[in-house]
């Protein structure tokens, strides 16, 4: 006679064990992240009728009204077992729907800190969803959640990529780390540099349990994560926040590194886009029209930033301007296009003059000298 499972004791004040949390006003959809990733101020002051549900040990929840729809938004503890622990009592209350938002580690050569992936499946290496299901079980998000997440950030113009996730049970030696003592088990690092392999995106230690209990009690589940550290090399450097800060100081961002993206004006929206690219210290930076939308100030700062860029921290830019007079005083190089096909390519001075640019632009032109820089003006 196969044993039976204990019985779950329901506490006398009617209330879930953990969440301590009961079906009267719960929200049917949540997002789970952990403090550690984001925290509360970043949802909450964009919901309205904010309330705190629960408190109790490693969990939060709270409850708010986004968009005419009221959400729960759960803190959790960091791993699997407090993900499960969760899920559990959201399905036996009612839930239909998790998103889990936070940040996990970039696998792929592709991905660079600041990177958004949107989770495309899971690899089951969390260890806790076997007590639920055999590792054949797939983890799998909810097609209505992938859909959800590409739409948002398409709307809100963040650029993503879509990728398998996997989900560790361990924080340092299941993601490809030393232990306090080295390599205990070679076995371990081995299938973490066979995921890398075969391409998976991105590590974390949660994911995978969102989307196999999600999927194992008929919910909706997804996870949108970013890349908060590059694990690609085997190094796992972690982004310094000093990184971050000069990314904002050098776009003039202080004031507003606080806000939501969306929340920001055109300029604004601008600005801190290219934040992101000087955040991910690549060293190519490709832009296209950056001075668009911006004010004279800020167009002009944008430019002085631009030669920066190259000056003090040895990028090489390729930008896109309509503006000749800012390519002349800030650029090396100007490459001139007319009808899709190159007019002239050379040094601002080969290009910067007056035959060269009548002929191009089809009007007259005289050239100054202002500060040793050619400049245009044109009637």
């Amino acid at each position: 006679m196969p044993l039976q499972p204990f019985k779950a004791t329901v506490p006398q004040d009617g209330k879930s064990w953990w969440l301590r949390l009961g079906k009267e006003n719960l929200p049917d959809k949540f997002i789970f992240t952990l403090l550690l990733d984001m925290q509360p101020e970043h949802f909450l002051h964009r919901m309205q009728d904010v309330q705190i549900l629960s408190q109790f040990g490693e969990y939060t929840v709270y409850s708010g009204v986004f968009e005419g729809e009221r959400l729960g938004l759960l803190y959790h503890g960091s791993g699997s077992f407090s993900v499960s622990t969760a899920i559990d009592e959201l399905a036996m209350l009612g839930a239909k729907a998790i998103l889990r938002v936070g940040n996990s580690g970039g696998m792929r050569s592709d991905l660079r800190v600041g990177d958004i992936v949107v989770c495309s499946g899971g690899i089951r290496e969390d260890r806790v969803t076997l007590d639920y299901v055999p590792l054949e079980y797939p983890a799998i998000p909810s097609r209505k959640m992938v859909q959800a997440e590409i739409e948002a950030c398409e709307s809100l113009g963040v650029a993503y990529k879509e990728g398998l996730t996997l989900s560790a049970g361990t924080m340092y030696p299941g993601s490809g780390f030393e232990t306090a003592r080295g390599v205990l088990d070679q076995s371990v690092l081995d299938r973490v540099h066979l995921w890398k392999k075969v391409g998976a995106a991105n590590v974390d230690i949660e994911t995978t349990t969102v989307l196999t209990m999600t999927r194992l009690y008929d919910m909706h589940g997804g996870a949108l994560l970013g890349i908060g550290n590059d694990t690609s090399s085997g190094e796992g450097e972690f982004l310094d926040e000093a990184v971050i800060d000069r990314a904002i100081s050098y776009m003039e961002l202080e004031e507003m590194q606080d806000q939501f993206i969306d929340e920001l004006s055109g300029g604004q929206r601008q600005r801190a886009m290219i934040a992101m690219v000087i955040a991910q210290d690549t060293e190519y930076v490709l832009l296209d029209e950056p001075t668009n939308n911006l004010d004279i100030y800020h167009a002009t700062n944008m430019m002085k930033i631009v030669r920066r860029l190259c000056d003090e921290l040895g990028k090489t830019v390729i930008l896109v301007l309509h503006e000749i007079n800012y390519a002349a005083f800030y650029s090396d190089y100007i490459c001139a296009f007319v009808d899709g096909k190159i007019a002239k390519f050379g040094t601002v001075r080969e290009v910067m003059t007056r035959q060269t640019l009548s002929q191009i632009y089809k009007v007259d032109f005289e050239i100054l000298e202002i500060e040793g820089k050619p400049l245009s003006i044109y009637y």
